[in-house]
């Protein structure tokens, strides 16, 4: 027998690739930092994309065999998949499947009991094999009944000991803690976090609508929460110019939602799941981008490495993208949107025309793809893990026209000014340096000394006859305002005590919002910097996006849950 080797380096490394491989940049980074992840001296060569998700699989196919599998070599006939949590329940565990011999033999007994001809002393002996087949099957059953239910009470049991070695060392720590005990069965739906109105729990009546959308109204009239069960809502991206948002998440399907006003009521989502002709087992969404001009159109990019791009009015694919060997992390259509543009982990830039035809550039990124941003709709630039940024020509695949080098770690993120004139980068080194075409060294290197530099956001409104703004992040919580070509820094305040995930500003620049590893959202003045409204959310921040007319902001949070914010409902 072989012996197995499984170390908690292992599981560290992988859960790391898998981290990085999603595109969840912070949370790779925070991983990365307790556990070395990225120093234990596994090569990235040798691991496959995706291979935490296929030893899950795999595990899950083993999952499926131990419990469907009887000693005589039969299986039970099941068409409810395994899944990874909760408990499984067959949907027909009284007809056990058969070998190919065992069903010619069936149907040809079947073909010969439907005979009218039959005398009754054949038909009472044919009747007598079959209550005797019944029997044999009933007696199955039981057995199958009483081992999941054996293996149910041992399950019970152990959590019950844990349960109660758990209560016994807090109470000898703090005699008024309260402990949550879970259910031996447990909920088909995720509760609602603190302050929400809706129940906790579904009785078995509500099970049929287990794949709806669950909506949550929270007490305070302006957050609104959308969450889909068993699913995580990833990725989401606002209509240019209507309250609708679109979201996607592991579960491979995309949702449109229109975003009601405080006193209408949130309608169902329509859905338009992955093309069933796909390879669907690693099908979650990673990224959204509605067309710029024919909202009509939504682009979709996908951690199975394809992308797709959706006509929403009649649900219908409308192109199919698959060049990329890796997983797809971006897709992002040009200004005008005449072009899309494609990054992934097998380290390449792909440029896609309307059609469909893809135009792939040379590869000359050393390592995973992390984010693309458009100058124009021929001119795009291109950063990786590599530490490197390289601006591209659409019209010129066969190199560059342009790199820039001067970062220490991974770039994670690129940003174009509103001019156009400058890029910014943002790295793991901590740093954001500003790029501009023809100049090889970055024309400044924005670094705080109380903390790197996580993210920044150009101001929208600014330009070449004013001060070219900067906001940047730092994980120590506080918010710098740079003069970003002179690298002087205006201002600088702390709307939180920890990390901050996301800074973006309002189309009309009048605001800009934060959102932190500690739950709050901010909205902030961009003129005064005084803190205009605050919100507690029910976890960490990842990303946050403004609608087109200000007056509403999305939120990501770190469970996968996505959080509506009506700004400003007081005024």
């Amino acid at each position: 027998m072989n012996h197995v080797a499984l170390s908690s380096d292992q599981v560290n490394y992988l859960i790391y690739r898998y981290l990085k491989e999603s595109s969840f940049e912070h949370s790779a980074w925070v991983f990365n930092e307790e556990s070395k992840a990225n120093q234990l001296g596994f090569k990235e060569t040798d691991i496959r994309t995706g291979e935490l998700i296929r030893i899950i699989q795999e595990g899950l196919q083993l999952r499926d065999l131990a419990i469907h599998a009887r000693p005589e070599g039969r299986t039970i006939d099941c068409h409810v998949p395994v899944q990874l949590i909760g408990v499984h329940q067959c949907d027909a565990p009284s007809t056990p499947s058969h070998s190919t011999e065992e069903n010619m033999l069936i149907n040809d007994n079947e073909n010969e009991r439907i005979d009218p001809r039959s005398s009754p002393e054949e038909e009472s002996t044919k009747a007598n094999d079959v209550e005797a087949r019944l029997e044999v099957m009933d007696q199955e059953v039981n057995i199958i009944e009483r081992e999941r239910k054996r293996d149910s009470q041992n399950i019970d049991a152990r959590q019950r000991d844990q349960i109660n070695e758990l209560k016994n060392n807090q109470n000898d720590n703090n005699d008024d803690m309260e402990i949550d005990i879970p259910t031996s069965s447990p909920s088909p739906l995720y509760g609602p976090p603190a302050g929400t109105l809706g129940p906790t729990k579904k009785s078995s009546s509500d099970r049929a609508s287990m794949a709806n959308p669950v909506v949550y109204k929270l007490e305070s009239s302006n957050h609104l929460l959308l969450k889909v069960p068993g699913e995580e809502l990833v990725s989401f991206s606002w209509k240019p110019k209507e309250d609708v948002l679109a979201t996607g998440g592991q579960d491979g399907i995309l949702r449109i939602w229109n975003i009601p006003e405080p006193s209408e009521k949130l309608q169902e989502p329509k859905k338009i799941e992955y093309p069933p002709w796909l390879n669907t087992q690693t099908a979650f969404i990673t990224w959204l981008d509605w067309h710029p001009i024919q909202d009509d159109l939504i682009a979709c990019s996908y951690f199975n490495g394809l992308s797709t791009v959706y006509k929403i009015n009649s649900g219908l694919l409308h192109r199919k993208l698959e060049e990329h060997r890796e997983s797809t992390l971006k897709i992002k259509w040009s200004p005008k949107g005449l072009r899309a543009l494609t990054a992934s982990c097998d380290k390449n830039v792909i440029c896609w025309n309307r059609d469909g035809h893809a135009m792939r550039f040379a590869e000359m990124h050393k390592d995973t793809v992390t984010d693309v941003a458009w100058k124009d709709d021929k001119i795009f630039a291109s950063c990786s893990n590599d530490k490197k940024i390289f601006l591209w020509d659409y019209k010129m695949r066969d190199k560059p026209i342009m790199e820039f080098a001067g970062h220490d770690d991974e770039v994670f993120s690129i940003k174009w000014d509103p001019t156009k004139n400058y890029l910014a980068s943002c790295s793991k080194d901590g740093k954001c340096k500003i790029w501009s075409e023809g100049h090889q060294n970055p024309l400044q290197t924005l670094q705080a000394k109380d903390g790197p530099i996580t993210c920044a956001e150009w101001h929208p409104k600014s330009n070449d006859s004013e001060t070219l703004l900067l906001t940047t992040s730092q994980n120590s919580g506080v918010v710098r305002i740079w003069s970003a070509l002179e690298g002087i820094c205006l201002h600088d305040f702390s709307p939180s005590k920890s990390h901050i995930n996301a800074i973006e500003f309002c189309s009309n620049g009048l605001y800009f919002a934060t959102g932190s590893a500690d739950n709050l959202l901010h909205i902030i003045d961009a003129k005064s910097y005084k803190i205009r409204e605050s919100h507690i959310l029910g976890n960490d921040i990842m990303s946050i996006k403004w609608n087109y007319n200000c007056t509403k902001i999305a939120a990501t949070l770190h469970n996968g849950t996505i959080y509506i914010i009506k700004a400003f409902l007081t005024d």
